[in-house]
């Protein structure tokens, strides 16, 4: 366990930091869906108005004012018309009469232009408000569901950052404590309480239950051994008592050891039958590896094989007679000084190994 003062402060200040930054997420939330019924409500009501404009009130008296207006200027054309009607011609006083008609029939005229400009200005004053209330809703709409841009979308992304934050936090906070990555014994402790720690290690675990031997092959004999292939290991501390095991994996990589190129194999030990022999850490020992295994077969010495072609064998068989007749071979495994026959050789014959003994 290391200290973790500063990891449980880092933690606690990015948990308030998220609190905050919810916060203002749900604050932020919760005014973008007032601003979208304010407009919502704005928009129902300028849309009322222009369905219905008795409902608006400026709206309401210059419609009345223009139809007043209107309707004035029907009477004084109508007055107009009966002052000016040729017939009366012939009547006292039709001058002043007919100049009184026209002054009214201008002021009328006059009168209409002006509430007839009001009431269209009124009108597309209440359309110019129906545009700017349903520009409003899609503005709102899109500010609550957080688009690309928008100040909602900002304090989403803050949260993110937040929950990272803490994540991140998490992490670190669990990282002061170590966990063995195996079940095992304790072989060393390179730090004592209290004492700060890099990157080096500070603990040695091994596993003694299961003994892993680590051994050397030259180069060339790579061909010959694969992971599952047995091993007859002779330890040092215990040269009467051959332990078996089973190669592991064989490393990708060739390692040099003391100038020389070499092949480094693991290999796991089995302890089934001799769990009261005591094992260490470092011990020294021999591996053989068995690359190939026969039984219940027929070997001749080895000596006794001729090439004759690749891959091609023969042997000089004893016969009846004493004579020696070559007789063509298969061969199985070989060592240094075995050869296991397939074919060619029964149990019995006699063959020879070219060497002649002189007295």
């Amino acid at each position: 366990q290391l200290d973790d003062s500063a990891a449980q402060l880092q933690l606690a200040q990015a948990e308030q930091a998220l609190l905050e930054a919810r916060t203002r997420l749900e604050v932020a939330q919760k005014d973008a869906r007032l601003n979208l019924g304010g407009a919502q409500a704005n928009y129902v009501e300028a849309a009322r108005t222009l369905d219905d404009p008795t409902t608006n009130d400026q709206l309401t008296q210059t419609r009345v004012n223009f139809e007043t207006t209107q309707a004035a200027l029907g009477t004084a054309q109508e007055a107009y018309a009966y002052a000016f009607d040729p017939i009366r011609d012939w009547e006292r006083n039709i001058d002043a009469e007919r100049a009184s008609a026209a002054a009214a029939l201008d002021r009328a005229q006059a009168a209409f232009a002006i509430s007839q400009a009001q009431y269209n200005l009124a009108l597309n004053s209440a359309q110019n408000t129906f545009i700017a209330a349903e520009g409003s809703v899609y503005e709102a709409q899109q500010e609550l569901i957080a688009a690309p841009g928008s100040a909602l979308q900002a304090d989403q992304w803050a949260v993110y950052k937040a929950e990272l934050a803490v994540e991140s936090a998490r992490l670190a906070l669990e990282a002061t404590r170590i966990t063995a990555p195996i079940a095992g014994t304790v072989t060393a402790i390179y730090a004592s309480p209290g004492e700060a720690v890099g990157n080096n290690p500070v603990i040695t675990l091994a596993d003694l239950n299961q003994p892993v031997i680590r051994f050397y092959l030259e180069e060339s004999d790579l061909r010959l051994i694969a992971p599952q292939n047995p091993v007859a290991v002779l330890l040092t501390a215990w040269p009467d008592q051959t332990f078996s095991g089973t190669v592991t994996h064989i490393d990708p990589a060739i390692v040099m050891l003391d100038g020389v190129p070499a092949v480094q194999v693991w290999a796991a030990m089995d302890r089934s039958e001799d769990s009261d022999v005591t094992l260490l850490a470092g011990m020294s020992a021999e591996v053989e590896v068995i690359a190939g295994e026969a039984t219940n077969t027929l070997l001749i010495p080895v000596q006794a094989l001729r090439e004759i072609g690749p891959g091609q064998y023969a042997v000089f068989v004893v016969d009846a007679n004493g004579e020696l007749v070559m007789r063509p071979v298969k061969v199985g495994l070989v060592d240094f000084a075995n050869a296991e026959i397939l074919e060619g050789l029964s149990r019995g014959d006699t063959v020879s190994t070219g060497t002649v003994e002189v007295e």
